[in-house]
């Protein structure tokens, strides 16, 4: 399963981060300073997925951790990170739930006035291949 392509597809269904964000999600880079358009989406991989859950010798689940960071410009930035942020927690939860397991510190370029928020998150999917057994 592409985790990263999986978590795109959820993140942009959503109607308020789909009218925040539209099309300006990034996979594993992060943008130049001045690049920012708009409110942008990075979504990375902390770790690879790892066999998890067993029954039977079989392996039931895959464990994702994901990292996904809101950066915004602006004198509305810091707000409008932090929606995006709050909806991308609602949303990690509610469509996969996977768990907000950590972050770093909200962090603010004074150069570029660039706003940024990491969140980490960390979930359980079952596997698709599992009729095959």
């Amino acid at each position: 399963m592409d985790i990263l392509n999986e978590v795109y597809k959820i993140l942009i269904s959503n109607p308020f981060i789909q009218s925040e964000v539209e099309d300006r999600f990034k996979f594993c880079e992060y943008p130049e300073s001045g690049e920012k358009s708009g409110p942008i989406i990075v979504i990375d991989e902390v770790n690879p997925d790892s066999p998890s859950d067993y029954a039977d010798d079989v392996w039931l689940t895959s464990d994702y951790f994901i990292h996904i960071e809101v950066w915004t410009q602006g004198e509305d930035g810091r707000t409008k990170r932090d929606a995006i942020a709050r909806e991308i927690r609602s949303i990690m939860w509610d469509e996969l739930r996977f768990k907000h397991v950590s972050s770093m510190n909200p962090e603010y370029d004074s150069r570029t006035k660039t706003w940024r928020d990491a969140r980490r998150y960390r979930g359980k999917l079952y596997r698709k291949d599992l009729d095959a057994f």
